[in-house]
């Protein structure tokens, strides 16, 4: 079964299209449902995606480009639309949706703090470390640092 979600990252903005018809509702997942969109967010894309459904992306440009072609007005519903005529016409554009490894998430937050660590060591030293608030924040971030290494 395929279907195009136009996703507006609120429940209300779902838009759901089957082929046939337009809903609000996301089924539920399965091995043999195909999703395809330009977004979802992971929260959502998770338990489609552990009962077995494949979830397919393209970009938003490719779905403008699209609509523009067409000369068809943007609205949830005529995005799904066009979301599943889009994947009919040119599959090509869509790429299989795979979570990130919760490993790897939190592989970039650890090294997200660790940049900002260092522009406040940069801060600090431009200062002549006299701020002791920002020299507070940057020993707490180093200590976290540490422990996370161990």
């Amino acid at each position: 079964m395929l279907i195009a979600v136009d996703w507006s990252h609120t429940a209300e903005k779902l838009a759901v299209y089957d082929g046939k018809n337009a809903t609000k509702v996301l089924p539920e997942g399965s091995p043999n449902l195909v999703v395809v969109t330009e977004n979802m967010p992971a929260k959502y894309a998770k338990p489609l995606l552990e009962k077995g459904a494949i979830i397919k992306r393209c970009s938003p440009n490719a779905t403008a480009e699209f609509r523009e072609s067409l000369n068809w007005e943007k609205t949830d519903e005529k995005d799904a639309e066009l979301i599943y005529r889009l994947y009919n016409e040119k599959p090509e554009l869509f790429r299989k949706y795979i979570l990130p490894a919760p490993e790897k998430a939190c592989l970039a937050v650890f090294k997200s703090i660790q940049k900002n660590r260092m522009q406040m060591e940069q801060r600090l030293w431009h200062l002549g470390e006299d701020d002791k608030q920002l020299r507070a924040i940057v020993k707490n971030l180093e200590e976290s640092s540490r422990q996370n290494d161990d």
